[in-house]
């Protein structure tokens, strides 16, 4: 009989070990399944906010591309009212702006009638003459002079 007991109470304790083990493994696939929802919830909720920025981005770039678009037609509509609708006028001019600043027109004039600007080395050249400068007005500063009678 007390074998008999021993078997019972051991058969007992597995299938309770058992039973908690199956409850364990059921509690882990529980708790993973529902972290596996949470990511797949948040990879979600991260590809909206990624592709709402895309969007705004893009939306934002053709706004930009348009405003810029819009300045650069109005400042050559301006150029032109500038120039009075005169086409030529203007091509100097864009012409003129294309120039690099530091470049240096040397003329020499070789005869009669003949202007030549091949002076390569030649060292020679074109001085414009600069508007002399006014010197700038003193203030006039009263003078105390005598013994400060009026």
């Amino acid at each position: 009989m007390i074998d008999q007991e021993v078997a019972k109470v051991e058969a007992d304790t597995k299938l309770q070990v058992a039973t908690i083990d199956q409850e364990v493994d059921n509690l882990m696939v529980r708790t993973d399944a529902a972290v596996d929802k949470l990511r797949a919830d948040y990879a979600r909720k991260i590809a909206n906010r990624d592709a709402e920025r895309t969007r705004l981005l893009g939306e934002t770039e053709a706004e930009v591309n348009r405003l810029k678009a819009t300045a650069k037609s109005s400042l050559y509509q301006m150029k032109m009212a500038v120039f009075e609708n005169d086409n030529n006028a203007y091509l100097r001019y864009t012409l003129a702006e294309a120039l690099s600043p530091n470049l240096v027109l040397r003329f020499f004039q070789s005869g009669p009638g003949t202007l030549w600007t091949n002076l390569e080395g030649k060292s020679m050249n074109l001085m414009l003459p600069v508007p002399a400068a006014t010197p700038p007005k003193e203030s006039v500063k009263p003078t105390g002079g005598g013994n400060g009678a009026k």
